[in-house]
């Protein structure tokens, strides 16, 4: 026999407690934080694993949801389309096993803004359908144990099959099935991978009573293979003037109100609003009432309960409503880092000061302003009979610098009331490669959520002329982007956006931005009577003489422009500043300056006249 091998007693301690330890993980390792039981929620399973229970959690059973398509205003082309599509081969799947051409969608998108009601239609749809509902979330799926983000899903679909009908919703489904890059990480790859492996296995499967039901408000986000998966989209927009009225009507139903509320007329001044804006307006009218009734208490009078809500009520909770509704225009629209960017260069309607009365001469150009992009913009109803009527997508302003294309431009939006978003090529230009096409997008999308908009790009030659063979790949691609989702609103016939473009040299412009450009303006040098309406204008409000022979002025201003004459009247106001200024050194004391004189406004033009022939 040979020596015994001596084995030191720390090393067995030390094995010993290894293998107690990796056996202990090993029977616990979801007790020992790797993730929290939940309690099942779901009755009657046949078999059920960790991954399974955990995802039970977030079923809903139809009896448990209390919304349905009658409780929610609105949206009736799309309430109609998902009872054929969806809630119907749910309910009677033996009207739909003849044949692979009627069989049950297994993949259908809503997208929209935030607020216009996807999630409501989601529930309504399993509500009406008696389907169960697995609310997917994010934060049950992932894991930090690698392979498990796989099981959460597997489990998803098993569970999802012995529930059937069931429908898995999936909310903001670009946070989870965005699309693929380099940059992902390999637990994120697997993880769709897996997912759209099982999604495939309901598509072959005609008897499976599971579909997959998505929202999103970025449906750009997504994959290519997710969005081949989900064949039957609806876009959920932002409600029209019917609709709005139909939300409001759902939303006071059964709530004490007064009779005489005008709803039709609420509606007309919700422009813009979605159906969660309209319950946030009813909620924050509804409050009146029980202010009115504290007041009442303080004061002594008694009241057992709140009077009814009333016109003036939902008006006031308007007027409060505008004053914060789109404060830096990121207000409740999902808005992503490129929306941020753009959100920066939009500017409220109420917030414009120039208005077409502010604007000298120009009559002929703001009386077709006025027909072709206003009235569409303020009354679209008369604009839907036909395509020849529709609202213009492309309106170029050209002329020399100084003559009113930008105020006309911020004009146009004032008298439309639409959202003025000023285009800096600053903010879509980019370092990143892809970085501009994204801004382009995130440009219009945010048009789209603000309709009526309009984007407006100054000096337009610098970020649309003409594209060449010396250009940067990164512009070309830019200039791609855009074109392709202009069409977009060209061949969208109810999309209240509109490219308002401005620039004083049209002859650098692309061919192709000329064609989506259909209606031009020359806005031009004024003449003798423009140039009277301008001083006219400038004029107004200001103390000068009432002698003052303003169409001797106009007469002397050959060739200004409305800048020109403005920049005339500034230098000309500023002689009685310095009259009066001489005055108190001469020890004459006075209250104001004088009026403007005819005398100052000939002194400021030779003195014009002077530094022009200086710069010759």
């Amino acid at each position: 026999m040979g020596e015994p091998i001596i084995i030191p007693i720390d090393c067995v301690v030390y094995a010993l407690t290894a293998a107690f330890g990796a056996w202990m993980f090993l029977s616990n390792r979801h007790q020992l934080g790797f993730k929290k039981r939940r309690p099942t929620k779901i009755k009657n399973i046949i078999t059920h694993n960790f991954f399974e229970d955990a995802i039970a959690g977030d079923v809903i059973k139809p009896d448990q949801i209390e919304v349905k398509f009658d409780s929610i205003g609105g949206l009736e082309n799309i309430k109609q389309s998902l009872r054929e599509l969806i809630i119907l081969p749910l309910l009677r799947p033996e009207l739909f096993s003849h044949g692979k051409l009627v069989g049950p969608q297994k993949g259908v998108l809503l997208y929209g803004p935030p607020g216009t009601g996807k999630t409501m239609l989601a529930k309504a749809i399993a509500k009406e359908s008696g389907a169960t509902f697995i609310n997917v979330k994010l934060s049950t799926i992932v894991s930090k144990w690698i392979g498990d983000a796989e099981k959460f899903v597997a489990a998803l679909f098993s569970l999802a099959h012995k529930l059937q009908p069931a429908i898995l919703f999936i909310d903001e489904v670009d946070s989870c099935l965005s699309k693929r890059n380099a940059k992902d990480h390999a637990i994120d790859t697997r993880m769709k991978t897996e997912f759209m492996m099982l999604w495939d296995g309901l598509i072959t499967d005609q008897n499976a009573r599971v579909m997959v039901l998505a929202a999103t408000n970025r449906p750009s986000e997504l994959d290519e293979a997710v969005l081949r998966r989900l064949p039957q989209t609806f876009e959920v927009g932002l409600p029209d003037h019917r609709g709005r009225v139909d939300i409001l009507k759902v939303i006071l139903k059964g709530e004490k109100v007064e009779s005489l509320i005008d709803i039709d007329y609420i509606a007309g001044l919700c422009d813009g609003y979605s159906g969660s804006d309209l319950f946030e307006l009813c909620k924050q009218a509804a409050y009146f009432p029980i202010r009115d009734l504290l007041n009442a208490e303080k004061s002594g009078l008694g009241s057992l309960e709140p009077r009814p809500l009333s016109q003036i009520d939902l008006e006031e909770a308007f007027a409060a409503k505008q004053k914060t509704k789109r404060q830096g225009y990121t207000k409740a629209l999902g808005t992503n880092s490129f929306e941020d960017a753009i959100a920066q260069d939009v500017i409220n309607p109420d917030k414009i000061e120039v208005e077409f009365d502010s604007i000298g001469g120009l009559e002929n150009i703001k009386k077709s302003l006025y027909e072709l992009i206003i009235l569409p913009l303020r009354r679209p109803e008369l604009f839907t009979q036909g395509k020849l009527l529709g609202p213009q997508k492309g309106v170029l302003l050209y002329g020399p610098p100084g003559t009113g294309k930008t105020m006309l431009a911020k004009a146009i939006a004032k008298e439309s009331g639409a959202t003025f978003i000023n285009v800096k090529l600053s903010t879509i230009v980019s370092k990143w490669i892809g970085d501009a096409e994204k801004h382009v997008a995130a440009l219009f999308s945010m048009a789209h959520k603000l309709q009526p908009a309009i984007i407006f790009i100054d000096e337009v030659d610098s970020c649309l002329k003409k594209r060449n063979s010396k250009e940067h790949a990164i512009d070309t691609r830019m200039k791609t982007e855009f074109m392709t989702l202009w069409d977009g609103l060209i061949t969208d016939q109810n999309a209240r956006v509109m490219v308002l473009a401005a620039t004083n040299r049209p002859s650098e412009l692309d061919e192709a931005v000329l064609r989506r450009l259909p209606q031009t303006f020359e806005v031009g040098l004024p003449d003798h009577m423009g140039r009277v309406n301008i001083l006219k204008v400038i004029l107004k409000g200001e103390k000068v003489e009432s002698l003052i022979d303003i169409d001797h002025i106009a007469s002397l201003c050959d060739g200004c422009s409305g800048s020109d004459l403005f920049e005339l009247c500034k230098q000309a106001a500023y002689f009685s500043i310095r009259d009066l200024l001489n005055a108190e050194k001469s020890g004459l004391e006075s209250l104001e300056p004088r009026p403007l004189s005819q005398k100052d406004l000939e002194e400021a033009l030779a003195a014009k006249r002077k530094t022009k022939v200086a710069d010759s």
